[in-house]
Formats: C-alpha cells, sequence, structure tokens
C-alpha cells in the first residue's frame, strides 16, 4: 500500500552513518528491489521493473532482483518474459 511505498522512500532518503558496519546495498540496490515490489503491487509494474533492472545493474546475479523484475514483468502483461525472469530467479 501507499504506507508501505512512503517506509521504503523514508528508509531510502536516511543517512547511512559512517560507523555503521553492516550491508551498505540494503540502502541502494537492494532496497530499490523492495520498492520496486511495492510499486508493482500498487498497480505500477512500470517504475517497479526500471527500480529491478537498476539493480540487477548494480549485481546481475541477485535472484530476487530477477524475481521482482518477473513480477514486474507480468504486472506488464508479459509473460514471456516474465517467465524468462522467473528462470533467471531460480
Amino acid at each position: 500500500n501507499e504506507e508501505a511505498l512512503a517506509s521504503i522512500n523514508r528508509c531510502l532518503e536516511m543517512e547511512w552513518p559512517s560507523d555503521l558496519t553492516g550491508d551498505y546495498a540494503i540502502k541502494t540496490y537492494k532496497g530499490n528491489v523492495l520498492k520496486s515490489q511495492v510499486l508493482t503491487r500498487l498497480g505500477r509494474p512500470a517504475e517497479g521493473l526500471d527500480l529491478a533492472d537498476q539493480a540487477l545493474t548494480c549485481d546481475p546475479n541477485f535472484g530476487i532482483a530477477h524475481y521482482a523484475r518477473a513480477l514486474a514483468l507480468d504486472g506488464l502483461k508479459r509473460p514471456s518474459d516474465a517467465a524468462f525472469a522467473y528462470l533467471e530467479a531460480a
């Protein structure tokens, strides 16, 4: 829902403390994959596809990004492309 999208946006806009250890990718491409899935569920699969594709430029082997891409492609009524993306996610 829109509340989930607002929460993701707030998280992505937050500063990453310089002394914080952890997976900085959650602030970048991994966060965008989550946002992609929410946008697709909100009926905005074209935006979701763009974010999933951006994530895959950072990590072409990130299975969850392929899954998010497949969901967006399904939402865009592109079943053949979605099927390939689901296979890439596996």
